[in-house]
This record gives C-alpha cells, sequence and structure tokens, in this order.
C-alpha cells in the first residue's frame, strides 16, 4: 500500500545482485530520488511503477554523465512519461535555469564557486494541481562539473525520454545557455508546439534556430527541400516575453569544444528582440503566421523594433514600458550583456564581437 518513497543518497550498493526480481510498487502516487544518473537509472529499472506515479529527482553529480547518458534516456523512456500510456500524455514543459556567483574570476578564469542548476517539470493532460508528472532538476555539486556541456547533454538526454509530440505550451525561465543547434534538435520534438513563455534572460539560441529554419525553409522552396529545412514549431501561435532585457546580446559557438557550447569570449551583438522579429517576418513569407506578441514589463526594447513587430505578428501586446530609441543605442556595442562582461579588467581578455544578424541581411541583400 505504499504510495510515497524517497530514497536521498540511499540507493542499495549492488543492485545487480540485491535485487531478484522487479519490485512491486501498484499503489505508488510519487517516488522521490537524490543521487547520481546511475543511482536513479539503477532503481528505475527494478521497480515496475503506475502509469499516474509522480517522479522528482535530483541529480546532484554529473561526473559520471557521459558514460550512463544513454541510460537516463532509456530508464524515463520506459515509463508513463516517455510512452504517453493511460492518459500520461505531456502537454507543458517548463524549463528553469538558475546560477549562482559569477561564471568567471581573476583572469577570466573559472569560479570554482559558480553553481547552475536546471529543473525539468513536464506536466501532463491529467493535471490537477498535485505538481508536474516529471520534475527533475540537474543541480550537480562538484565544483568543476557544471559546464554548460553537461548541463546540455543531460537535457538532451531527457529531451530524447520524453514523449513531447502533444506538448503545446513551452515555458523558459532564465535559460540562457542552450545554442541554436541545440534548440534546433530540441523544438523539432515539439510538433504540436502552440505557445512560448519566456520570462528572465533571453534564449538568444531559440531566436537564432527559428531564424535559420526560416530562412533555410525559404531557400528550400526554390529548390529540392530537405529534412533539414522542414520548419520547427509550425503551430506556433503565441509567444509572451516578461521581464526580458529585449537588448541582449547571444554569443558564438565556441570552435575548440566537442560539443556545441557557448563561447564566452565572443558576443553576438545581434539583440534578441531583433532576432526574434526578423525570425516571425521571415516565416510569415511562407503561410506560419504567428497570432500574438506579448511584451509585458521587458527592458530596452526599441521603439523602431516594436513597431516591426506590429507588420510580423496579428496582434501585439506592449505595455510600451522602457522603450529606447535608436539614437540612444551605441553602434558600436548594441547589445548589452550580464554584469560579467561589463567591461571590467579580466586580465587583457579581448571580447571579439559580431553581429551576425546585420551580416545575415547584408548577405540576403546582396542575393
Amino acid at each position: 500500500m505504499l504510495q510515497y518513497l524517497t530514497l536521498e543518497r540511499a540507493f542499495p550498493l549492488n543492485i545487480d545482485s540485491d535485487i531478484e526480481r522487479p519490485i512491486n510498487l501498484p499503489h505508488l502516487k510519487c517516488i522521490s530520488f537524490v543521487g547520481t544518473v546511475s543511482e536513479i537509472a539503477n532503481t528505475l529499472e527494478c521497480i515496475t511503477l503506475p502509469p499516474s506515479v509522480r517522479l522528482v529527482a535530483k541529480i546532484c553529480t554529473l561526473v559520471e554523465l557521459r558514460n550512463n547518458a544513454w541510460r537516463l534516456t532509456e530508464t524515463l523512456g520506459a515509463h508513463a512519461w516517455g510512452t504517453g500510456v493511460c492518459g500520461a500524455t505531456l502537454e507543458t514543459l517548463v524549463l528553469t535555469g538558475r546560477e549562482s556567483g559569477s561564471r568567471f574570476g581573476q583572469d577570466f578564469g573559472s569560479n570554482l564557486k559558480f553553481r547552475q542548476s536546471l529543473r525539468i517539470r513536464a506536466f501532463s493532460a491529467n493535471w490537477e494541481g498535485g505538481g508536474a508528472d516529471l520534475d527533475l532538476t540537474i543541480a550537480p555539486e562538484e565544483q568543476d562539473a557544471s559546464g554548460d556541456e553537461v548541463m546540455i547533454m543531460a537535457l538532451t538526454a531527457i529531451f530524447k525520454a520524453l514523449l513531447l509530440t502533444q506538448i503545446h505550451t513551452l515555458a523558459l525561465q532564465d535559460v540562457d545557455i542552450v545554442t541554436q543547434k541545440s534548440w534546433t534538435a530540441f523544438l523539432r520534438t515539439l510538433p504540436s508546439l502552440r505557445v512560448l513563455d519566456i520570462t528572465g534572460r533571453a534564449p538568444s539560441g531559440l531566436a537564432w534556430a527559428l531564424l535559420l529554419n526560416a530562412r533555410s525553409h525559404s531557400q528550400g522552396l526554390k529548390g529540392e527541400p530537405g529534412e533539414s529545412q522542414r520548419p520547427i514549431v509550425p503551430r506556433l501561435n503565441d509567444i509572451y516575453l516578461h521581464n526580458v532585457d529585449c537588448s541582449s546580446g547571444g554569443f558564438m559557438v565556441s570552435p575548440t569544444q566537442s560539443a556545441p557550447v557557448n563561447s564566452h569570449c565572443d558576443f553576438d551583438d545581434s539583440r534578441f528582440l531583433d532576432v526574434l522579429i526578423a525570425s516571425l517576418n521571415r516565416r510569415r513569407m511562407f503561410g506560419l503566421c504567428t497570432r500574438s506578441l506579448s511584451i509585458a514589463r521587458c527592458t530596452y526594447a526599441l521603439r523602431s523594433v516594436v513597431e516591426d513587430a506590429r507588420a510580423a505578428v496579428k496582434y501585439l501586446i506592449c505595455d510600451l514600458r522602457n522603450l529606447v530609441e535608436e539614437k540612444d543605442v551605441d553602434q558600436r556595442f548594441p547589445a548589452r550583456y550580464s554584469n560579467c562582461w561589463d567591461g571590467r579588467d579580466l586580465g587583457g581578455t579581448q571580447f571579439r564581437h559580431y553581429h551576425r544578424l546585420r551580416t545575415l541581411i547584408e548577405v540576403d541583400s546582396e542575393n
């Protein structure tokens, strides 16, 4: 009759020999874990859970992730969250990022006290206010394993595990580390997405994923379209921006990493709202018309860009707070960045500035 089970760093030492047959917990309502990827995967493998059970888990170390990411995908995908059985169809996905401490120390070196976490919550159609069906937090505690690469790797493993074809709402809260390449892959798993809700830090990579995909699709219409040119999130209707710095710049992808991560020395001076509106205009050219765009309590939105947005969507809702004029922008460095890149002395580190959107527009005008 067990209904709630919590295992916090309390897993069997030798689970392969200790567990002779699957443990059946037919009345379980919620199971909570705090442990490593392998500990959580091992335990899920040896327990038979009812389809309606809630999973709350915190992955406290990512040291072993490279060798066990596939196991996380496999074990999560075997349960209702990955199969959608018995009404466990996921409809809402919420990603929440959090950082504590400065990312960099003196001489632009890594700050060992810097920590970041990523929380993934998925809600199904039969959610009745009792919490997310799946609530996973990736929060490494070790000093040297909280880099962007492992966070994106863990997020990729979870995306692969879940059945996301019926997700209609994606909420992003302070998630800005995911690159355009990763966002393109993620968004392809969300064909039913209708609502995009963004709060806090601007996800530059997502805006670029929408823009470059729309540009690729437009070019494909002139020739033989391929899989990479297929429109992503074709049903996207409504976009909500809350407390977003609309002039936030992004980062170029690091050329020295084996996985797509940001280079924090290579700035993309394309402002977030500019790129987003450019993507909506491009999508509108081939019939993917976004119904509404809401800009609430945002900062540093250019009045001219807001005016451009009126032509990009059917309905624009803007509280007109904190609008700035083009004449007030330093054209050499038009984008804004957080305090880590406020121009202070970082041991002679030379930041390299690019303007991808301006370059893209120039290339398109030449063609």
